[in-house]
């Protein structure tokens, strides 16, 4: 018993490794981080990663819900917004009009969104994306196999808002749903960073 106590213990701080963020490594907005303001309705908060601790994004590469070919690696010298989402969240629904006005509003300044829809059905998938009007691409994750691309950053719901700067480096995530205000702080966060 002792010894299954233990395996039980490492395994939740290996998990609390890989999901949780390092304090030191994390600017908070409610901790100095400016007029980016974190905490919304209860929800977890949102945390803003200053440049010299971003972990880059890994390798994230497969098909939009229509079939053609996606990688994060191709908005590489963007700021790249990242949204976990499911056709069956109604959390997503709420987003889903933002997170469109904010790619309508922020692409001509060098933003790009992208969807990851996780365990879904394809078609429920399409109908969402179509009846709310998205028009970013979403890529069809129906295995999770991209939650680990995401280091210090691990998606564990949906939704799940992931910020990379130009180097495709983690810049803010949010790890609930938040409203178009937070959404855009974290973009504002990431575009304010001139390093190149």
């Amino acid at each position: 018993m002792p010894g299954k106590v233990a395996r039980l213990i490492a395994a939740v701080a290996v998990v609390g490794g890989l999901a949780g963020c390092n304090a030191k490594n994390v600017v908070d907005a409610s901790n100095g981080g400016g007029s980016f303001q974190s905490d919304f309705s209860g929800s977890p908060t949102a945390h803003f990663y200053p440049s010299a601790d971003r972990q880059t994004a890994g390798d994230v590469k497969g098909e939009t819900l229509e079939g053609d070919p996606i990688s994060l690696a191709d908005y590489r010298g963007k700021v790249v917004m990242v949204n976990f989402w499911s056709s069956n969240c109604a959390p997503c629904e709420q987003e889903a009009p933002w997170l469109q006005t904010l790619f309508e509003q922020e692409r001509a300044k060098g933003v790009q969104l992208v969807g990851i829809d996780e365990r879904d059905n394809r078609a429920a998938a399409l109908t969402f994306q179509h009846s709310h009007g998205v028009t970013y691409p979403s890529i069809f994750d129906q295995s999770d196999a991209f939650i680990l691309a995401f280091p210090g950053a691990v998606p564990q719901t949906t939704p799940f808002t992931i910020v990379l700067d130009r180097q495709g480096r983690i810049a803010a995530k949010a790890t609930d749903s938040v409203d178009y205000t937070h959404l855009k702080n974290m973009l504002e966060f990431a575009l304010q960073d001139t390093t190149t």
